[in-house]
């Protein structure tokens, strides 16, 4: 739970910080929420969960499902309920996206951001391409957010990315050993 008020909290500070020092800081402008639609959120929540189902039924195939072990087996080691995950997921996805949206995007553009995104998270491999598979299969998602904020705003990003990990959390505990 600390992790998530950490990632909440903490992870915004460095986008305000970039765009402060590039001159550009304009923080109601940019949290936009003249985006903040009931449309947006809704469209994002939808984006977030098609992906967060397409990626799971793909993990579950038998010669990919080894490459997710890992990170299914860590957020195993939590023993979360499903208020867990709720508040978990509306963290990462707020305070994510707005590090990596508003602050990062905007100077690196879109697949440099994306890239480092997916890598941070852990799903990159420089010892085994073999191991970046998780990575390619989550590039499309992440791409998708980022175009997304182009063109719906962050509060899109926002609802797509906390659907997405508010379901794979759902699906992974769903699937946990009694």
């Amino acid at each position: 739970m600390l992790l998530g008020l950490v990632t909440l909290l903490i992870f915004p500070l460095p986008a305000f910080l970039i765009r402060f020092w590039a001159h550009d800081f304009r923080p109601l402008e940019l949290l936009d929420f003249e985006s903040l639609t009931v449309l947006h959120v809704i469209s994002g929540l939808a984006m977030g969960s098609i992906f967060a189902f397409i990626i799971s039924k793909i993990s579950e195939i038998k010669s990919i499902a080894n490459h997710f072990k890992d990170q299914k087996e860590l957020l195993l080691t939590f023993d979360l309920k499903w208020y867990h995950y709720l508040f978990l997921s509306f963290c990462a996805g707020t305070g994510e996206e707005l590090l990596f949206r508003i602050g990062i995007q905007p100077f690196l553009g879109i697949w440099p951001t994306c890239f480092l995104f997916v890598a941070i998270h852990g799903y990159f491999s420089i010892k085994s391409i073999e191991n970046n598979l998780p990575g390619a299969l989550l590039m499309p998602f992440i791409s998708a957010i980022a175009i997304g904020y182009i063109y719906f705003g962050i509060w899109w990003c926002i609802a797509a990315h906390f659907a997405y990990d508010f379901i794979v959390f759902h699906l992974v505990y769903k699937q946990k050993p009694i």
